[in-house]
């Protein structure tokens, strides 16, 4: 009995693993992942006496689900991997422990191995089809938390369970139909939330281009308009200049161009509008209105639209706000200042890059800047800088750079397989 429960817990480990490194987590988050749910298990099993199986169960479930919310910030995602991991593991002990009782009393060794392989083979193959279906990046374009849906995935799982463990089934056939029946109930589990996300995701994308439609159907009205207005506006010129009221023509000139100024919509704020992802639009308008305070000209370059981020949304603001802050307490030190803020997304690619002008008679070493204890602000000396590096430290498909060319100081951070 002990080779089997050491083998479940090992298989357990395994699939976690396979499941999360790299694709989901990074290697300090699968280490720490895999540590305490082995903890845990060595706990169960020396107070073993003290612990019923519903107790153990239930603290293994939300161990396990803890685990990957605190690392994914995600309910439904946190609540489809407890049920795929137990699915798996649960349907590969049913075809190799459960089904040996109709043969042997107890389960020969060479069980164990073939376990063992079982799980090594649909893990792999799971992996694969995760990746090739894009399974984990659909969540990350929900915007929904869909707590009451992921509690009621994990409750199923945990009744069907309880179920199997505790009711008296008077033959072995009727244990492999309950097992069958948590397979039966994981796998639609799985395959209903896929599709729900898909649908909820194609409802956004709806809305989403609803919104961008009335804002061009607004935008050609106001067109209509201003064509009218630009008409009215040079015939009321033409009649002061036909008059040689040549004041009353200046002042008309002056007054319009003060009204555009104040109320055309300005191309910066065009790209805003490519920006889906509302924290990232409000940062960027806010800090717009700052540059515009202190006659900071600036340049916004949005090429693409850009409805998600590929990583943590507050790990991104974080990141974000640190490059535009350089760039502006740098502005405040140069004769003629210039920022330019592009992010493009392209290929599953997505970029973000900051320029801002520099005294190019400053040296500024790049090595420095990027230190968690350099924070002096003189010459663009890169406060920030160091903790932006360690936020992008902490995903395996983001990365941080700075580069200095004479007048010019660039930093950007990279988001890869989006």
């Amino acid at each position: 009995m002990l080779i089997s429960e050491i083998n479940y817990m090992l298989n357990l480990l395994f699939i976690i693993f396979l499941l999360s490194y790299k694709l989901l987590l990074n290697k300090r988050q699968t280490a720490m992942m895999l540590l305490s749910i082995t903890a845990l298990f060595a706990i169960l099993y020396l107070f073993r006496a003290f612990f019923s199986i519903s107790l153990a169960l239930a603290l293994v479930f939300l161990l396990v689900f803890t685990n990957f919310y605190l690392f994914t910030k995600k309910w439904l995602l946190s609540a489809i991997l407890l049920i795929t991991v137990y699915t798996m593991n649960g349907f590969i002990w049913f075809i190799t422990f459960d089904f040996s009782q109709l043969f042997w009393t107890e389960p020969p060794l060479v069980l164990a191995l073939i376990n063992i392989l079982l799980t090594v083979l649909f893990s792999f193959l799971i992996r694969h089809l995760l990746n090739r279906f894009n399974f984990y990046e659909m969540f990350d374009h929900l915007v929904k938390k869909y707590y009451l849906f992921s509690f009621i995935l994990v409750t199923g799982l945990f009744i069907v369970n309880a179920i199997h463990f505790f009711y008296p089934w008077p033959t072995t056939f009727g244990s492999f139909y309950s097992s069958l029946i948590i397979f039966l109930y994981s796998t639609n589990s799985i395959i209903f939330t896929a599709f729900f996300i898909r649908s909820e995701l194609s409802q956004e994308q709806l809305n989403h281009l609803a919104s961008q439609a009335d804002y061009y159907h607004i935008q050609a009205e106001n067109l209509h308009d201003f064509k009218h207005d630009y008409h009215n506006i040079l015939l009321s010129l033409a009649i002061h200049i036909k008059k040689q009221e040549n004041d009353d023509a200046l002042n008309l000139i002056k007054q319009q161009t003060r009204y555009f100024n104040d109320n055309v919509f300005h191309q910066n704020e065009t790209a805003l509008l490519k920006l889906g992802v509302p924290p990232i639009q409000g940062l960027l308008k806010l800090y717009m209105e700052k540059l515009d305070q202190y006659n900071i000209p600036y340049a916004l370059v949005v090429p693409d639209t850009i409805n998600y981020v590929g990583i943590d949304l507050i790990d991104f603001i974080r990141s974000f706000t640190i490059l535009l802050d350089n760039a502006f307490e740098a502005s405040l030190n140069v004769p003629e200042p210039f920022i330019q803020v592009k992010l493009t997304h392209l290929d599953g690619h997505l970029a973000v890059v900051v320029e801002n002008q520099i005294d190019p008679a400053v040296a500024i070493d790049t090595d420095r800047v990027t230190k968690k204890s350099f924070t002096t602000k003189a010459g663009h000396k890169g406060r920030g800088l160091g903790i932006l590096f360690k936020i992008m430290d902490r995903y395996d498909n983001a990365e941080a750079g700075i580069q200095v060319d004479k007048s010019k100081f660039t930093a950007s951070f990279h988001i890869y397989s989006l």
